[in-house]
């Protein structure tokens, strides 16, 4: 057989080669297509029984409201299975579970926070603090506080009467905040807390918020405890809200703690 022969052998060959690829192509875009028109149709069915039980949340049943979303949290873990696959970067399994917690509002961002405290809703906020931080150094903080006070907003700050250097520490938490100007002065009450129930209200480490949106008079539920991740040395990442029943105990012991230290002031 001469060279031409071999040549339309060969030719053939490969005619026949990229036949079969192409088909083979074909039929395996085929199959992804619908595969993944399955897994769309799949992911619009979950979210319309998601949508389902959210909007059949009862109104005051507290058990019944989280039996309900448990089931659209395990709808929604579905639709995150289905489509893991077609994402290429797949959050971590801590990160999933962090991003639950704040989308449920069980812990609470410091951005959220800052959200909460600038709201013009507040009207009022009282600080527990080990160590008057981070609005004693942290200019950002400062920056919210000092607006807030020219705003109109009232602080106060409970810190353990322990405190060492506490004159000199307060200045310092003035002049960042701007409470060393008299106008915003007057807004700005330090607290100093002693030796007993209160007291334990203090930790070694982690601050706790309140917001008032009405007079402090009427109390609150806004309560907040600092989250404190021992490996992180920066604090106020993340808060966790208080329950109604914890609220308003702490918020008793800080209003007998508050009563004697407005009574001396002028």
């Amino acid at each position: 057989m001469d060279f031409i022969g071999w040549l339309s052998i060969v030719s053939g060959i490969v005619g026949i080669a990229g036949f079969l690829f192409a088909v083979w192509v074909w039929l395996r875009s085929d199959t992804k297509v619908r595969e993944i028109t399955a897994v769309i149709q799949a992911l619009h069915d979950i979210a319309d029984s998601a949508l389902w039980e959210t909007q059949m949340l009862p109104g005051d049943d507290a058990s019944g409201r989280l039996s309900q979303l448990e089931k659209s949290i395990g709808l929604v873990s579905a639709m995150r299975t289905l489509s893991a696959k077609y994402v290429g970067d797949h959050q971590s399994y801590r990160a999933t579970e962090l991003g639950a917690l704040i989308q449920r509002g069980v812990i609470w961002s410091n951005a959220m926070l800052t959200g909460l405290e600038t709201s013009s809703e507040v009207r009022s906020i009282w600080l527990v603090t080990p160590d008057l931080e981070p609005d004693m150094t942290e200019p950002k903080t400062g920056e919210v506080v000092k607006s807030n006070l020219a705003a109109g907003k009232s602080y106060v700050y409970f810190y353990p009467a322990a405190l060492k250097s506490p004159d000199e520490k307060i200045r310092r938490l003035q002049r960042n905040i701007g409470a060393d100007d008299p106008k915003r002065a007057k807004r700005v009450v330090f607290a100093p807390v002693k030796d007993g129930p209160t007291s334990h209200l203090i930790l070694s480490r982690g601050n706790i918020i309140l917001f008032f949106k009405d007079e402090p008079a009427y109390g609150t539920r806004l309560i907040f405890q600092e989250v404190v991740l021992n490996k992180i040395a920066n604090r106020g990442l993340f808060w966790q809200e208080c329950d109604r029943d914890l609220a308003a105990n702490i918020y008793d012991m800080l209003r007998d703690e508050l009563a004697p230290v407005l009574g001396t002031q002028p």
